[in-house]
């Protein structure tokens, strides 16, 4: 029998793989999850069952990630007259575990590079060999060095141009080589439905110095990017930080990121369970908002939806342990693959034909508070952003000179001040919305979501600002940009309260308002500039 021990779920879905094909009653194995609760007198009562057995322990960390287990393994290994190979699955040597291993000629050698190889193919043939040690026919013959399978790679390769907007997905090798790819697939197929030319590549990690040379390899030609968008499925940053003592990061360093010089959407992969995030009123746990939320976020990349959590396990009856793989949330899939299409065309758009709006914070809801920011003149902030914008090559119209200016002609044309607003502002306000087409969009909103929003205002277009079967919204167009104001979120007798509450439903008329920006204006990028306690 051949028992395999180790601390990565990985391991355990490239094994049920390769044991699939083998006959059982020849290559009988039990394997064990040692990351999750394992008693030590079931691993010890699996070796004192088979009559020559086989133990590998495949071990993150070394001996110190289940040293008095491994200690009782490799003894009860000897009682029986088999064999113990250990292996270390991280860059860090352990002589004391290797110490223990029991070992034909060349076998830890043999362990050792199959382990690190990886991959379904290699995996069965080193199956396969450690059948023929327990058979206690004599040693087998040496196994040949394992398929290679390399540190990165193409793993679906883009066709030829053909016009389409090309997008690339990154992700670990270590899926690639444990057959778990199925989320990288769901992506790539929706991103081909939404009619993008998707191309993948697999790497061990991708840190600055050497994200350079594989996005030089696989994403550019002739010192250029050759795609439009690139997803990363990749946890951490690429960015490498410059520190100064404990606490203080004085500068980031991220060269090939400015190289390729393309969007980067940060798609999460989560390590938890998708009912488990459903759930939960904070959505991802803390490891998963730490190693794919924060830590990309240093790079500029732009953080998506979770589109795979890890599956509930499933009881693999042949190995006697739970196999847990990731599973693709579809719905997430087709929203990161719409976003990075349309990131695609934004990068494909000549500035001059770009449309954006320029939306500032207005809280609490008073004309005085508009653009309202800590540490932040938003007004002007907001000019010397059309500035930039028309420098840039933008068609952007003749604009207030300065930040009181624009504030004047915002607050005259109309904001949501109720104190302040007019009839003749609501008649000619500068941005309008047909209550009929909002209402058209809200009955394809999920039941449970339109349910609440018309329990809490009832059905649209609700009690404020609408004029004439038409939602009213603050706004000033100069050329192809708008600047705007953000509706109120709420209103009523303690409309301070109402921001503050996380459970209350967006208002009718606040809803219209980002569907006109999209399907009105016809905005390609939307800046949200100011924010209550927040410099940005």
């Amino acid at each position: 029998m051949l028992v395999f021990l180790t601390t990565a779920d990985t391991d355990l879905l490239a094994l049920h793989a390769a044991v699939e094909p083998l006959p059982s009653e020849a290559h009988p194995v039990r394997a064990f999850n040692l990351s999750r609760a394992v008693e030590t007198e079931e691993v010890l009562a699996r070796i004192r069952s088979a009559e020559r057995p086989v133990v590998v322990a495949h071990l993150l960390g070394g001996l110190r990630a289940w040293r008095e287990g491994i200690l009782a393994v490799a003894a009860a290994v000897r009682e029986r007259d088999g064999w113990f190979l250990p292996a270390v699955a991280d860059a860090q040597p352990d002589p004391e575990l290797l110490s223990l291993a029991r070992a034909p000629a060349g076998g830890l050698e043999t362990v050792a590079a199959y382990l690190a190889a990886g991959g379904v193919e290699n995996l069965r043939e080193f199956v396969r060999w450690c059948g023929a040690l327990c058979s206690g026919e004599g040693e087998p013959s040496p196994l040949p060095p394992p398929a290679s399978v390399p540190e990165d790679g193409l793993y679906r390769g883009a066709a030829p141009d053909d016009g389409r907007a090309r997008v690339a997905v990154l992700f670990y090798r270590a899926h690639l080589i444990a057959g778990n790819t199925g989320f990288v697939d769901a992506i790539l197929d929706a991103l081909d439905r939404h009619g993008c030319a998707p191309v993948a590549v697999y790497c061990q990690s991708l840190k600055d110095r050497t994200a350079g040379e594989l996005f030089a390899r696989y994403l550019m030609r002739d010192g250029q990017p050759a795609i439009d968008c690139c997803i990363s499925t990749l946890s951490f940053a690429m960015a490498q930080v410059t520190t100064r003592g404990p606490d203080i990061a004085e500068g980031l360093s991220a060269d090939a990121l400015a190289a390729l010089d393309v969007p980067v959407l940060q798609a999460l992969v989560s390590t938890a369970p998708r009912d488990a995030w459903s759930a939960s009123s904070q959505g991802l746990g803390p490891l998963d908002t730490a190693m794919v939320v924060a830590m990309p976020e240093f790079d500029g990349r732009i953080i998506t939806v979770p589109v795979s959590f890890k599956r509930q396990p499933e009881y693999d009856a042949r190995l006697g342990t739970a196999i847990t793989r990731y599973e693709p949330d579809m719905e997430r899939v087709d929203l990161l693959a719409r976003m990075a299409a349309r990131w695609a065309a934004l990068r494909r758009t000549p500035n001059a034909e770009k449309r954006v709006a320029i939306v500032l914070h207005n809280y609490p809801t008073k004309a005085a508070r508009i653009g309202n920011a800590v540490g932040l003149d938003t007004p002007a902030s907001a000019v010397r952003l059309l500035s930039a914008l028309r420098w840039r090559g933008y068609a952007v119209g003749p604009a207030p000179e300065d930040g009181d200016a624009l504030m004047r002609a915002l607050v005259a044309q109309m904001t949501y001040d109720e104190e302040l607003l007019t009839e003749g502002q609501l008649a000619f306000a500068g941005g309008r919305w047909p209550v009929e087409r909002y209402g058209d969009w809200l009955v394809t909103l999920p039941e449970r979501v339109r349910g609440k929003v018309e329990e809490t205002w009832r059905e649209p277009p609700g009690t404020v600002y609408a004029r004439r079967g038409q939602f009213v919204f603050s706004a000033l167009r100069f050329g192809n940009v708008f600047v705007t104001v953000q509706p109120p979120r709420g209103f009523g007798e303690n409309p301070v309260a109402i921001y503050h509450d996380p459970d209350l439903a967006p208002t009718h008329h606040y809803l219209a308002f980002y569907q006109w920006l999209r399907d009105g204006v016809g905005a390609q990028a939307i800046v949200h500039l100011g924010k209550h306690g927040c410099p940005h």
